[in-house]
C-alpha cells in the first residue's frame, strides 16, 4: 500500500526536533507500507531547507504554500490546497499513492481533504488535541475542520478524551479511531540518576522537578513558577525547551525571587531529554490544555512520578496514584501541594509506570486503519432531480456503440454488472447465487486479477456470463496519462484473450473516469465504453438491506445497467434478495450486450 502523508509537523534538516512524535510513528509505519511525506512550509520561510530531502530514510517534500502571516487565517486552508495541489499531482506521477493521511486539523487536514477530493483519493485525518483546542475557538475554522472530519474516511484521535470532543463537534463516533502515541523504549527507560546528573552537570544533593516542552502559555509554566515560590527553597526546577514565552518566564522567575532555583536548559535533542528525565525526581506538566502529551508517556517510561494538570488525555496516562498526581489547571497552590506530596512517594530508582505503547504498536494500529480504507473514490450521485433532463439528453444523443449508460427503455430488462474481479473469496459465491437463480450477468475484470485467478475467470465464462475489460491495475487509473490508459486497456484485452480465448469488446473505466483520448482509442478498436445508470454504492454502503432497498423497488426502470462489485461480503449477502425483488417487479435479467440491442 502507498500512503502520502501531508503534515506541517515533521522534521527537516534545519529543525530535526519538529514533530518528533510523527517522525517516530511514521518511521515504524514505513516498515509496513510505502510512504512519502509532504511537509509544507510557508512561502516566507527564511531557513535554508531543501525542497526535497530524506529524513530517517523517508522521502520528504518541503513544498512552499502561500499565506499572509496573522491575516486572513480562515483562508489558510484554501491557500494550502491551491498551493499544494500542483505539486502533489506531480508526486503522484512517480508515487501512485492509494490514500492520503493528513495530520494536524488546520490548515493541513482541511486543505488535504480538498486535495484528496480533487484527486478522487480517500483521506484519513489524524488530530492531536492542541490543534483542535486552538482552532475550534474560531467559528469559520471550526466549521471547516468539522466539515473535513465529517467527510474524511476515518479520523484518528490520540486519546479517548479527544475523541469525545470530536464527537461533540458532530462527527459520528464510529468514524473515529483512538490510536495513542507511543514511546521509544530503547531511549526512554530507567537509568542511573547519579550518572545522569553528572553528565548534565546538575547537583547531586538537590531535589529536582523537570518540565520539558515548548515554552508557550498553553503549557502553564507560569503557573509552575508560582507554585515553586510556595515550596521548599532546596528544590530546583529544570526547564528544557524554548519558545516565545521564555522571556516572560525569565522575568517572572526574577520577580518571584526564585531565579537561582530555576535552570533554563534550552532546547535539547530528543535523545538527550532522556538524561534529564532520569536525572529528575518528579516530572511536571501543568498544561492548560493538552491532547495526549508524548513527553508524559516518556517520563512514565523512565519510571518517573509525574504531577500534571487534569486536561485532555492526561487522565488516560495517570491511571492511579502509583503513576502520579493530577491537579486542576491554573491552580498554583494545588500544584505546589501536589509537588510536595510527590516527593513523599517518588524515589531514586523506579521501574516504568503506567500503560504505554511502543511506536511499533502505534504504527501497527495506524496501518490497520489505513488498510481498512476502500481506496476507490467515495462517490455517490448527488445530482438534483432538476438536472435529470440533462442526463437523459446526454444518454439520448450519445451513440450506444461509443458510450452506453443504459439499455432499451421499451424492454423490461435489467443488467447486473460486477466490477473489480475476479475475487477469490466473493466471486465464486456470486456465481453460485446467479446460477441458482438462472441469472446471466456481466463481469468487468481487472487484468492482473485474471492472471492471478484464471480458474475463476474461466468459470465466469463457462457459466454463460459476459466479460468486459476494467483496466489492468485499476489503482490510479483516473490520474494516468493518455498513453498509460491506452496501454492498460490493451494489456487487459490481451490477457483475457490469452487466458480465456475471447476478445472482449466492452470496457468500463475504473471509477467511471471517462476521457476523450480513451473514448477515441476504444472507438478505433471497436470497443464500447460501458457506464451504468444505477450505482449500488456497495463499496460504501456496508449494509446488505440498504443495498437491497437501493437496487430494487419503484426507482428501478427498464433498461437499467446496475453497478456492483464482486469483492465484498455485502453484495454477496444482498444479491439473492435483490434478484427476488426485481423478479417480483416483473424484470428479466440480461447481459450488457443483450440489453443494448
Amino acid at each position: 500500500m502507498n500512503i502520502l502523508i501531508i503534515t506541517n509537523l515533521f522534521p527537516s534538516s534545519a529543525e530535526l526536533g519538529r514533530g518528533i512524535f510523527n517522525k517516530q510513528q511514521f518511521v515504524e509505519l514505513s516498515k509496513l507500507c510505502n510512504l512519502q511525506v509532504v511537509a509544507p512550509l510557508p512561502w516566507y520561510c527564511k531557513k535554508r531547507i531543501p525542497r526535497q530531502e530524506a529524513i530517517a530514510g523517508i522521502k520528504v517534500y518541503h513544498t512552499r504554500y502561500f499565506m499572509i502571516p496573522k491575516i486572513g487565517r480562515s483562508l489558510y486552508g484554501i491557500f494550502f490546497y491551491i498551493s499544494l495541489l500542483p505539486k502533489i499531482k506531480k508526486i503522484y506521477k512517480e508515487f501512485k499513492f492509494d490514500t492520503i493521511l493528513a495530520t494536524w486539523a488546520y490548515p493541513d487536514a482541511f486543505g488535504s481533504y480538498l486535495i484528496a477530493k480533487a484527486l478522487k483519493k480517500p483521506v484519513v485525518v489524524k488530530v492531536h488535541g492542541t490543534d483542535i483546542n486552538a482552532h475550534t475557538r474560531y467559528f469559520l475554522r471550526r466549521k471547516m475542520i468539522a466539515w473535513a472530519l465529517l467527510n474524511s474516511n476515518k479520523v484518528i484521535a490520540v486519546s479517548k478524551a479527544l475523541k469525545e470532543r470530536i464527537v461533540r463537534m458532530g462527527i459520528p463516533s464510529e468514524k473515529i479511531v483512538v490510536i495513542p502515541n507511543g514511546v521509544n523504549n530503547d531511549l526512554f527507560k530507567p537509568m542511573d540518576q547519579a550518572e545522569c546528573r553528572k553528565k548534565l552537570d546538575l547537583p547531586a544533593d538537590k531535589k529536582i522537578v523537570l518540565y520539558a516542552g515548548n515554552m508557550i502559555k498553553a503549557k502553564g509554566i507560569d503557573v509552575l513558577l508560582d507554585a515553586f515560590a510556595r515550596i521548599s527553597p532546596d528544590i530546583l526546577l529544570a526547564l528544557v525547551g524554548d519558545g516565545p514565552f521564555e522571556d516572560t518566564l525569565r522575568t517572572k522567575a526574577k520577580k518571584l525571587k526564585i531565579k537561582e532555583r530555576v535552570i533554563f536548559a534550552g532546547r535539547k535533542a530528543h535523545d538527550e531529554i532522556r538524561y534529564y528525565m532520569n536525572a529528575c525526581d518528579i516530572f511536571c506538566l501543568p498544561s492548560r490544555n493538552e491532547g495526549c502529551p508524548n513527553v508524559l508517556l516518556e517520563a512514565t517510561s523512565c519510571g518517573k512520578y509525574v504531577v500534571a494538570a487534569k486536561v485532555g488525555g492526561i487522565p488516560e496516562i495517570i491511571e492511579s496514584d502509583k503513576t502520579g498526581i493530577m491537579v486542576e489547571p491554573g491552580n498554583s497552590e494545588e500544584l505546589a501541594k501536589a509537588i510536595d506530596k510527590g516527593f513523599g512517594v517518588s524515589h531514586m530508582s523506579r521501574t516504568p509506570v503506567g500503560r504505554t505503547y511502543t511506536w511499533k504498536q502505534s504504527a501497527e494500529m495506524l496501518d490497520e486503519v489505513l488498510k481498512s480504507i476502500d481506496c476507490r473514490p467515495q462517490t455517490i450521485d448527488h445530482r438534483p432531480k432538476a438536472k435529470e433532463w440533462v442526463k437523459n439528453f446526454i444518454y439520448a444523443i450519445t451513440p450506444k456503440n461509443i458510450v452506453a449508460w443504459r439499455g432499451n427503455r421499451n424492454k423490461k430488462l435489467v443488467a447486473l454488472t460486477f466490477d473489480d474481479g475476479p475475487n477469490p473469496k466473493f466471486t465464486p459465491k456470486i456465481l453460485e447465487i446467479l446460477k441458482e437463480n438462472g441469472v446471466k450477468a456481466t463481469f468487468f475484470l481487472i487484468g492482473q486479477e485474471v492472471s492471478k485467478h484464471k480458474g475463476i475467470a474461466a468459470d465466469i465464462l463457462s457459466q454463460g456470463h459476459s466479460i468486459g475489460l476494467h483496466s489492468y491495475t485499476h489503482r490510479g487509473y483516473r490520474c494516468m496519462g493518455s498513453m498509460d490508459k491506452r496501454q492498460e486497456i490493451a494489456m487487459t484485452r490481451d490477457i483475457i484473450e490469452k487466458e480465456l480465448g475471447i476478445k472482449s469488446n466492452m470496457f468500463r473505466p475504473p471509477q467511471g473516469a471517462l476521457s476523450l483520448s480513451q473514448l477515441l482509442y476504444c472507438k478505433k478498436n471497436n470497443i464500447t465504453t460501458v457506464m451504468w445508470s444505477l450505482d449500488s454504492n456497495d463499496f460504501r454502503i456496508k449494509d446488505a438491506q440498504l443495498l437491497v432497498d437501493k437496487t430494487s423497488g419503484g426507482h428501478v426502470k427498464n433498461g437499467e445497467i446496475i453497478l456492483f462489485h464482486d469483492d465484498n461480503e455485502f453484495t454477496a449477502s444482498a444479491l439473492p434478495q435483490i434478484i427476488t425483488k426485481l423478479h417480483g417487479g416483473g424484470f428479466e435479467f440480461a447481459t450488457v450486450e443483450e440489453i443494448l440491442k
